[in-house]
């Protein structure tokens, strides 16, 4: 019989587990089971080494890969989170989904002995964008085709461009006229654009989420000077959508979108939870963030160097100056939740931490902080490949990000179910459910 591969379920969100199986392998044969990923011209590959037991299969979430492999141990997503930009491509690649419509296609393939990284990736053969993808077919046993998404299958997906805001609104799936469900604005970094992948996948796990372009999207700035009014007005456009529960709504964002999220978690009304990832509650350097036409304080240019290394690398240390931290607003404060990897180069659980040492006890109780061992700065939703290096467009360079591949598929994992935990839990007892 010939070798296959089993793969349950074939089509699936980006943060389920899945099986994978190699069956009728010659019994404790040596197999390299690898798998690759194109996305916009980018490509990203992995590989496990295993020896097929004495009936001929390989099941990913019972045997162990061994150490020659880029992950050791029982490991059911390895293959995934493992994966690294193939060799031929410009450097600092990162695995996301700008529009999260169309799915992720993985092949998963089985090869006959224990391949290396230059047999898989440099003794092979091109595709049209000259890219080398894969192996020769020589040893090639088997292949099949992964499908992952952030976006369920039934989730709608409407493109915002009312007034001056931009982003893309993610409805659960099933709603029905007079249901609701909590409401959420996801922002990403400084790198700008518009990333749909984490709200798309909150929706399919029942949140109304919209991802909100602020920088460098469509007609939106171009530098780092923002208003208060506009996350303001997207709060309350979102709040008025008929399937947001009433009573205020969620934000989360990471770095350059945590401190924004956190600073209207601290002083916007209709905010009732806010998730900051990867900063302390402080606008970094050289962002002009202003609320009534005044000027929000922000880090000084004086408190950051950057660190300049081969290969055109930089990285940022960053002395964060806590008189220029924001103030919890008295008249409100919504739940908070901070997210930090303790091998972030940008950010330090310290600089977070050491906020706290100057709120009161009431005020202390409105807030989380999360660190996660080995972790670096860009924290993603489970199974994503951990982008450690990548281009960085204001500093026109590659930025070191830090984290540990193992521990931070891990913190991946965990805080995503904390964040979705956090987010149920602050504001889940308003949603609504269809009486008939």
């Amino acid at each position: 019989m010939a070798v296959r591969v089993e793969c349950y379920p074939e089509e699936a969100l980006i943060d389920q587990v899945i099986s994978i199986q190699v069956l009728n392998l010659v019994p404790c044969s040596s197999v390299t089971v690898s798998a690759w990923v194109e996305q916009n011209g980018k490509h990203f590959g992995s590989y496990g080494h295993y020896t097929a037991s004495e009936n001929g299969r390989v099941d990913l979430s019972k045997e162990c890969a061994e150490p020659s492999g880029m992950y050791v141990g029982v490991e059911s997503m390895g293959l995934f989170w493992s994966m690294v930009s193939v060799p031929g491509q410009r450097s600092g690649q990162r695995l996301f989904q700008s529009e999260a419509s169309k799915p992720l296609a993985f092949e998963i393939r089985v090869y006959e002995g224990r391949l290396s990284w230059d047999d898989l990736w440099v003794e092979a053969f091109e595709d049209e964008s000259g890219i080398k993808v894969g192996c020769s077919e020589e040893k090639l046993l088997a292949r099949k085709i992964v499908l992952r998404s952030y976006k369920g299958p039934d989730v709608s997906r409407i493109v915002v461009e009312t007034g001056r805001i931009r982003g893309t609104l993610f409805i659960p799936a099933g709603l029905r006229h007079g249901e609701t469900r909590p409401g959420v604005i996801d922002m990403f970094g400084s790198r700008g654009g518009l990333l749909e992948m984490r709200a798309a996948l909150l929706a399919s796990h029942g949140f109304v989420a919209m991802a909100l372009g602020y920088f460098l999207y469509k007609d939106l700035p171009t530098e780092l000077s923002f208003e208060y009014e506009y996350f303001e007005e997207a709060a309350q456009w979102l709040q008025s959508q008929p399937n947001v529960a009433p009573g205020g709504i969620g934000m989360v964002g990471v770095s350059l979108g945590a401190q924004i999220s956190v600073y209207m978690g601290l002083n916007c009304p209709l905010v009732k939870s806010a998730i900051g990832i990867g900063h302390p509650p402080t606008f970094g350097v050289g962002t002009k963030f202003t609320k009534a036409g005044q000027i929000v304080p922000s880090q000084s240019l004086q408190n950051i160097v950057i660190v300049n290394h081969k290969d055109d690398m930089k990285s940022m240390q960053m002395d964060f100056e806590l008189e220029k931290y924001f103030s919890f607003n008295t008249s409100h404060t919504s739940p908070l939740l901070f997210i930090v990897g303790s091998e972030d180069t940008m950010v330090k659980a310290s600089d977070v931490t050491k906020w706290l040492d100057t709120l009161s006890d009431s005020d202390r109780s409105m807030v989380e902080v999360a660190v996660y061992q080995g972790a670096g700065h860009l924290i993603e939703p489970p199974h994503a490949p951990l982008c450690a290096i990548s281009y960085h467009k204001s500093l026109r360079g590659l930025m070191n990000y830090g984290g540990t591949t193992k521990p931070h598929a891990v913190a991946q994992e965990e805080s995503w179910k904390r964040i979705r935990d956090f987010l149920w839990n602050t504001l889940g007892k308003r949603y609504t459910k269809c009486r008939l």
